[in-house]
């Protein structure tokens, strides 16, 4: 199954605004965003050691150096989402299973077109609603 990119709008806690290519990869549980795509003035989490997560690729590491509070504007629907920063991602941004399962987002490929289905919106009442 193909894995989409999609254009997405990134906000983050101190309200600063940028636009990536994200690839929604269900092969990836974790989200991350590559540092140089991080908005102008937003605060990342700097990490004491970097991270290294395992790749696909056999003797590859993805190195994380910090973290980063985003809200992710993806097809007229809101999720949230903690990265991971990683100055050598070969993407703008990866979208991991992880948040994939939170927000309830399927890739749907239908005779070769791919679409994306968000069942989950924080926009969404039953979302929002605290007990």
């Amino acid at each position: 199954m193909s894995k989409p990119v999609r254009e997405v709008e990134v906000t983050t806690t101190e309200e600063c605004k940028g636009r990536v290519r994200a690839l929604v990869d269900s092969g990836s549980y974790h989200t991350f965003i590559r540092e140089d795509k991080v908005p102008a003035g937003a605060l990342v989490v700097k990490m004491k050691s970097p991270k290294l997560f395992g790749q696909a690729e056999l003797d590859t590491k993805l190195v994380a150096i910090g973290t980063i509070y985003l809200q992710i504007h993806i097809e007229n629907h809101d999720i949230d989402a903690h990265a991971f920063v990683s100055p050598k991602l070969t993407v703008d941004m990866i979208i991991g299973a992880g948040d994939m399962q939170r927000w309830d987002i399927s890739v749907v490929n239908d005779n070769g077109h791919t679409s994306l289905r968000i069942g989950h919106d924080l926009n969404d009442p039953d979302v929002q609603t605290v007990l």
